[in-house]
C-alpha cells in the first residue's frame, strides 16, 4: 500500500486543475490528466526528468463512494482519540466534510525536489478548497 497525504474538506465543488498546475509549473514540473475537465477525477504531477512525484485522487463523498468509505474509517478511528476534545472536535469535522484529496507520493517525490513540488500543489488545493491535512 502507498503512502498517502489527505486534504479534507468541505467544499464538493473541486480545485481548479489549472491552479495546481501553476503550482507544479512554478517547479518546473506538469499535471496531467483530466486538466481542462471541471469534475476531474485523478491527475499525476511529473517532475521535470518526467518522473511521477504523486498522484491526485478526489473523492466526493456520495452514497456507496470510495470517499464515504474512507470517510467511515476515519470516523470509527477518532473514537478511541486522545485528548478526548480533539477528538470531539476531529469527530464534528468529519461530519462536514464532503470531498477527500487523497495524493498518493510516488517515486518522483524522492528527486529532483518532488517533496517540494508535492507541497507546493497541496497548498495551493488547501488555499483553494480549505480544509484539513491527514
Amino acid at each position: 500500500m502507498g503512502y498517502y497525504i489527505r486534504v479534507l474538506t468541505p467544499k464538493s465543488d473541486p480545485a481548479s486543475p489549472t491552479l495546481l498546475e501553476k503550482a507544479a509549473q512554478e517547479h518546473g514540473a506538469s499535471v496531467t490528466g483530466d486538466v481542462s475537465a471541471a469534475e476531474w477525477d485523478q491527475l499525476v504531477v511529473t517532475n521535470s526528468a518526467q518522473n511521477e512525484v504523486c498522484a491526485i485522487e478526489r473523492n466526493v463523498i456520495l452514497a456507496g463512494s470510495l470517499g464515504e468509505e474512507e470517510l467511515a474509517e476515519f470516523q470509527a478511528e477518532v473514537a478511541a482519540c486522545f485528548p478526548a476534545s480533539a477528538a470531539k472536535w476531529l469527530e464534528s469535522y468529519l461530519k462536514s466534510v464532503r470531498t477527500i484529496y487523497a495524493f498518493q507520493v510516488l517515486s518522483g517525490t524522492y528527486a529532483d525536489r518532488g517533496w517540494e513540488i508535492l507541497g507546493s500543489v497541496k497548498e495551493a488545493l488547501l488555499g483553494a478548497v480549505g480544509g484539513i491535512v491527514q
